[in-house]
């Protein structure tokens, strides 16, 4: 088997991993390496600082990881620096120490957005940044599910970074939040509770994507010696760069609000004056008062006055509450344990313009200090952590206590060389699955990428459904090439009582990929064998994408289709016109889109898709009005 069947989908591990806190064998082996699980939230209103940071999946916040007993560092101010440029789209990006970066603000924002508002100093005093800056890390655990060695990997996915803050009202931020990362820095003034986060593209919001550094690895043609090595492989200064991102909280005055707040305050908050009933961490006795952590309490958000709400691990006034004493370890005896590993990040598709209100007034708090949260990302299969991933979360939190953190990530951004360009653009001369593209092979990846929302679950339904007809095509079909007969054992191994018409062939040495009818006595193409009907299925999720080896299997379905399958159709009316226009090249003329315009009366939202996809030829929007109007 190329991959485990029966893995979970996305949208169930969101579930299992925002109640890490709640697997009693993780949050021992956690508790047993000094770390804590906590659960941010905006429902704590007392503090000198209430906010707290986590990131979201599918509007789901996940929980944190952090050090249970180290307070937050203090570093010299000028040994924080960020990259800027992206807010204008000037590239390379330039770095900039964090006292020029706030005694010029104004110059570093979408130039089209900035208004007087916003053009003046948030340095802390005349001179720049002279004081400290508060410094604490945490890791976060996002739900990326294990990665399929034979396709290439998973998606990467899409996640927001959220921030809470109590103090922060509509009409006054609590504080000026700067997202910096090997992407560049991305200013925002939060004006509710609980609020999220982007990177700022020339005057657009991008959300951030996470992957699994292995199935980064894969798309850079590495997956071989990956898969060769007993471990995975330390990370590279390019994926460190990567790997963590940096949340910079500027505090701001603001204006004084009443103590109780309004009844709809009150209710968005989560909680009232105390919150919910408190309940007490494991190992820490009721009542007693838990040691002052970075995003819990005077830091953080969380609970209520003396701690969490809503069940949540948090912060109260003095620093995180807890949970209640979780089950015995024998509850969770013979449990399984979860594939976690250091995560990517990446940038998606610039939606929509920059959040920004011209009309708020920002003045620097000359009181508050400067605080740096680091986030670290992991990728998560189950909230079940092994031994070896707390312990390189430990170290790793552990390792950005240093002084030298800061400046030694900043040089490993610079040096990454981020210029702007989409994730995964390929050029001419640039490697794509550890292969050089050539200016051909660069012009057709590009278009794979331009078609790549073609495929939706829609087209996805149709594949499965030209895989799995046995009426389609007729059997028999003669090899064109040299070819291995089956095994009876293997012919029939291939089809697993599976409904699916066809047989997904590998090849042994490497990504290849073959389609045929499955008939028996079945042939193959030389060196290529046949893979389980489960995997045949999951070979359908990455059909249409614009990874290399994904590439390569729609190439090979395509020849499919034009060497097996639309012959032998009598019809296509079943298939929708998303697929007619996937796969419009190698379809007949009698099985196109034109002959369903021309045949059969659309609905409202085939023909509103027609007239406006990029990827219908102009040919057939013209039959559209005179066939459709």
């Amino acid at each position: 088997m190329f991959f485990s069947a029966g893995r979970p989908s996305p949208s169930s591990l969101v579930g299992e991993l925002a109640s890490l806190k709640e697997n009693p064998a993780t949050f021992s082996l956690l508790s047993q390496h000094g770390l804590e699980v906590a659960q941010p939230s905006a429902s704590s209103i007392f503090g000198a600082h209430q906010a707290s940071i986590t990131l979201s999946v599918e509007g789901t916040d996940m929980p944190i990881i952090r050090c249970s007993q180290a307070a937050s560092l203090e570093v010299p101010a000028p040994s924080l620096a960020i990259l800027t440029g992206n807010e204008n789209g000037r590239y390379p990006l330039s770095k900039k120490h964090i006292d020029e970066f706030l005694q010029s603000f104004g110059d570093y924002q979408s130039r089209q957005l900035v208004s007087d508002n916003w053009k003046g100093s948030l340095s802390a005093t005349s001179r720049g940044e002279v004081a400290n800056v508060h410094v604490a890390g945490q890791a976060c655990f996002l739900p990326v599910a294990e990665t399929s060695p034979l396709f290439g990997g998973h998606d990467a996915v899409p996640f927001r970074i959220t921030y809470f803050n109590s103090k922060s009202h509509p009409s006054s931020p609590a504080a000026m939040v700067v997202v910096a990362s090997a992407f560049g820095a991305s200013s925002q003034a939060p004006t509710s509770r609980r609020q999220h986060l982007f990177h700022n593209s020339d005057g657009k919001r991008c959300p951030f994507l996470v992957e699994r550094t292995s199935a980064s690895r894969m798309r850079e043609g590495q997956h071989q010696q990956q898969q060769e090595e007993a471990a995975p492989a330390a990370l590279s200064a390019q994926e460190e760069a990567k790997n963590c991102l940096l949340v910079i909280e500027v505090p701001l005055k603001t204006t004084p609000q009443p103590l109780f707040g309004t009844p709809h305050a009150l209710l968005a908050s989560g909680g009232g004056i105390f919150g919910s009933p408190a309940i007490t961490q494991p190992g820490t006795a009721a009542g007693a008062i838990p040691t002052q952590q970075f995003g819990g309490g005077g830091f953080g958000g969380g609970g209520g006055l003396f701690g969490s709400s809503s069940g949540q691990v948090g912060g109260g006034l003095f620093g995180s509450s807890g949970a209640a004493e979780p089950p015995s370890a024998s509850a969770s005896a013979g449990a399984p344990t979860g594939t976690q590993e250091a995560a990517v990040i990446s940038l998606g598709e610039e939606g929509g313009l920059w959040p920004y209100d011209p009309s708020i007034k920002i003045e620097r708090d000359q009181v508050a200090p400067l605080k740096v949260t680091i986030l670290f990302y992991y990728g998560a299969s189950s909230s079940y952590l092994d031994s070896s991933t707390v312990q390189r979360v430990k170290a790793q939190l552990e390792a950005a206590r240093a002084q030298d953190f800061l400046t030694q990530l900043v040089q490993q951004w610079e040096a990454l060389g981020y210029d702007g360009a989409p994730r995964g653009a390929p050029t001419a001369g640039s490697k794509v699955g550890g292969v050089q593209l050539s200016p051909q092979e660069a012009e057709e990846m590009r278009m794979r990428q331009r078609d790549e929302p073609l495929f939706t679950a829609a087209v996805r339904r149709d594949i499965y459904r030209v895989l799995s007809d046995k009426s389609r095509a007729a059997a028999g079909v003669t090899a064109k090439a040299p070819r291995d007969r089956l095994t009876q054992e293997e012919a029939t191994a291939s089809a697993d009582d599976s409904p699916l018409a066809t047989i997904l062939a590998v090849k042994k040495d490497g990504p290849e990929f073959f389609f045929t009818r499955q008939h028996k006595p079945a042939t193959l193409p030389a060196g290529f064998e046949p893979v389980s009907s489960t995997e045949l299925v999951e070979a359908i999720s990455f059909i249409g994408k614009a990874s290399t080896v994904a590439t390569r299997l729609t190439k090979a379905f395509e020849e499919y289709l034009v060497r097996e399958l639309v012959p032998n159709w009598t019809t296509a009316d079943d298939l929708t016109i998303h697929f007619l226009t996937a796969f419009a090249a190698e379809l007949s003329p009698r099985f196109g889109l034109a002959d369903r315009v021309c045949r059969v009366g659309l609905s409202a939202d085939d023909v509103a898709f027609v007239n406006s996809s990029p990827q219908v030829d102009p040919k057939v929007k013209t039959l559209m009005q005179t066939f459709q109007s």
